[in-house]
């Protein structure tokens, strides 16, 4: 038994863990297959790679100048689950893909394209423009101060709370909810699915595709808006 206890525990730890020192201004280019990709900040000049993953892969890391980037490769087989924790310095820019893979960034200040076909995408926090797709999972975005932000999921929902910045929001078989929002332009439209906007439209912005003069559903500026419903 004490065998099988110490055997379960080693396998919980990562089977990778290393540490690269960067410049600052250094991207983050990480593709996943499958599992999850998970970055935080922190305020060290290093990049901190952690991977729980099958034996028979091995976690490929390639420093250059400017890029950080991270891959798996199976010794047998097609490529499996990996599951990566990441921390960066906060002002790191991140380029994260994969197919069957959950995203998460937290508190990363760097200009954020994050990209999945089957998992979900949350952020929160942040200060750069930011990309967050799906096409079979949720897009989540919580409070962050961006310049722009395009949100985008074909089956799913599409969350927004807490976010000063222009807002692109767009999902065809989900709803759109925006909460606390500050911002001079939001586009949010949703094929079959519910829009909710409740926050602020600053002086000269727009509220697409909200029409002049105002209505209940579409407020002046400086107003909050309600629930509409867009559809074909």
């Amino acid at each position: 038994m004490l065998l099988t206890v110490a055997a379960l525990a080693a396998l919980a730890l990562p089977q990778t863990d290393t540490t690269i020192a960067v410049r600052p201004g250094t991207r983050l280019d990480v593709n996943n297959f499958g599992g999850s990709i998970t970055v935080k900040a922190w305020n060290q000049s290093t990049v901190r790679v952690q991977a729980d993953h099958s034996s028979h892969d091995e976690i490929e890391i390639a420093a250059g100048p400017t890029v950080v980037s991270v891959r798996s490769a199976s010794r047998r087989g097609g490529p499996h689950s990996v599951d990566y924790t990441i921390s960066v310095p906060t002002a790191t820019s991140l380029t994260l893909s994969g197919i069957y893979t959950d995203i998460t960034v937290e508190g990363v200040g760097g200009e954020i394209d994050a990209q999945t076909v089957q998992g979900e995408v949350i952020v929160h926090g942040g200060s750069g423009n930011m990309t967050l797709k799906s096409v079979e999972g949720a897009v989540t975005l919580t409070d962050a101060k961006v310049r722009n932000v395009d949100l985008n999921t074909v089956n799913d929902n599409i969350i927004v709370s807490n976010v000063a910045g222009d807002i692109t929001a767009e999902s065809v078989n989900g709803d759109v909810e925006l909460t606390n929002i500050d911002a001079s332009n939001v586009e949010a439209t949703s094929v079959d699915g519910a829009v909710r906007y409740g926050g602020t439209i600053k002086d000269g912005g727009s509220n697409w595709p909200c029409r002049r003069p105002p209505t209940p559903l579409c407020p002046s500026p400086r107003t909050t808006a309600t629930s509409r419903r867009t559809s074909p």
